[in-house]
């Protein structure tokens, strides 16, 4: 869900990736704005890689409210995607997934149409098995939403007359948002979707958070450009003349990688303060335990673009959390025949160096040849109600020449059963644990995974 390479249309990862966004706002003093409004032109929503402070989001810390704070209709996806572990009072550990997103899609040849979707997952180990609710709909036609800034709010919701509305929501209710110490409230009221759910069954969800960092941006430059392809001749050349580095490659060539990628920020470490979750009335979890990962993402794609991601894209990502040692990394691949594989790997940590924004940037970001994932053989899982199969153990190795830049990893789920039917696509989105060493020292945490089925696309 959270996690990441986020790509249009959601073929790629997170429940809330296959899913599509909505907003809304609570707060009735903030001013509000909608997502139907008419975009400005295709040139002011390209994403892009730039070496200098060229867009709000890179100036300071009071652009980056302002982005993270509106809605951009001028980009093809927007998405706020938040996923972690619940801990319950008896020390249970459950996974948690919650987004809001949109997608501008063409509909039976239509014009492009904002697309919204909100979901909300919760799968126990005690009963493993997605919960999902979720609310889909067009922008001010069949799903009213908003966003407001002061204070920070998103809320999808739809109406069934004569009876309460469902709702998906997110704000932030103490602090400001993209900052240490702000505390965010999530809530959800929506029917449970899943297969063999009974009739009519809610789920009522409720988490409360605080986060232990602030901040982060993924990928390059003040902007936090994140590529997920290169083509051919951009491989050539970050291969032969810059040692495999695509940081190196775009800072010395300046290849503005138009929608290529994505806007990629990060809070990764809100700990949780306290939750509850209830299905058809009845409370089935709750406590004060667990960490929970924010995304937020903005693509554009132009046709080449859409080339690449309609044929044949295979992804897998790790999001990963070290509560003690306050770290986060981004660990993972996109590929597609006609441009290859595209590994990446970079650590965050709340010691890193600070953009212009105020957002940390990585403290190790390693080249694509020194990422190498090898999944666990032994553990092909094969899921009783798609047939298809996923690994559930992986090993991580990342090569560096001093022992501050290398880490060896084994990444395993939590528990077996986290597929997920995402809009009549069954993926792999859940929890796993996370041990080994990184620079030299040892490690544990745990890491929100995007597992694509094997021979799948």
């Amino acid at each position: 869900m959270t996690g990441s390479r986020p790509v249009p249309r959601r073929r790629f990862p997170r429940v809330a990736r296959v899913l599509s966004m909505a907003l809304f706002a609570a707060c009735a003093a903030s001013p509000a704005t909608s997502f139907a409004a008419t975009p400005p032109s295709a040139a002011a929503g390209d994403v892009f890689f730039s070496p200098r402070a060229s867009v709000i989001q890179a100036k300071s810390p009071a652009g980056m409210r302002t982005f993270l704070s509106t809605d951009h209709p001028e980009y093809s996806l927007q998405s706020y995607v938040w996923a972690g572990s619940l801990v319950d009072a008896g020390g249970r550990v459950n996974t948690f997934a919650f987004c809001m997103q949109r997608n501008n899609e063409s509909i039976a040849g239509s014009p492009l149409v904002p697309v919204l979707t909100s979901a909300a997952l919760f799968n126990r180990s005690s009963d493993p098995g997605f919960v999902v609710g979720g609310l889909a709909g067009v922008a001010d036609l069949t799903l009213p939403l908003s966003l407001t800034t002061r204070p920070w709010s998103v809320r999808a919701q739809s109406f069934t007359p004569g009876q309460p509305p469902d709702f998906i929501d997110a704000r932030v209710v103490e602090g400001v948002l993209g900052k240490k110490g702000a505390v965010y409230e999530l809530s959800a009221f929506v029917p449970n979707g899943a297969t063999g759910a009974p009739a009519n069954e809610l789920l009522t969800l409720y988490v409360r958070a605080k986060d232990a960092t602030g901040i982060m941006q993924w990928g390059y430059g003040p902007s936090g450009f994140f590529p997920q392809w290169i083509y051919p001749a951009q491989r050539a050349a970050i291969t032969n003349d810059f040692g495999n580095s695509v940081g190196k490659y775009l800072a010395g060539t300046r290849d503005p990688m138009t929608n290529q990628g994505d806007y990629y920020y990060t809070m990764p470490l809100l700990e949780v303060q306290r939750f509850s979750v209830s299905l058809g009335g009845q409370v089935v979890s709750k406590g004060s335990g667990g960490w929970i990962w924010f995304d937020n993402v903005e693509q554009q794609f132009d046709a080449a673009a859409e080339q690449i991601i309609s044929n044949g894209v295979k992804w897998l990502e790790f999001s990963v959390q070290f509560p003690t040692t306050k770290q986060a990394m981004k660990i993972g691949y996109v590929e597609q025949a006609s441009v290859g594989q595209l590994n990446y790997a970079m650590l965050h940590d709340a010691h890193s160096p600070k953009a212009r924004n105020g957002a940390f940037t990585d403290s190790v970001n390693w080249d694509m040849d020194k990422v190498h994932i090898t999944p666990v053989q032994s553990s092909l899982w094969k899921s009783p109600v798609s047939g298809q199969s996923y690994y559930t153990r992986y090993r991580v190795t990342l090569d560096g020449a001093r022992p501050g830049q290398r880490a060896h990893l084994f990444i395993a789920a939590k528990f077996t059963n986290q597929e997920v039917n995402a809009g009549g696509r069954h993926v792999y989105e859940g929890l796993f644990s996370v041990t080994g060493t990184l620079c030299g020292e040892k490690v544990t945490g745990q890491a929100w995974t995007e597992v694509e089925p094997t021979a799948s696309l």
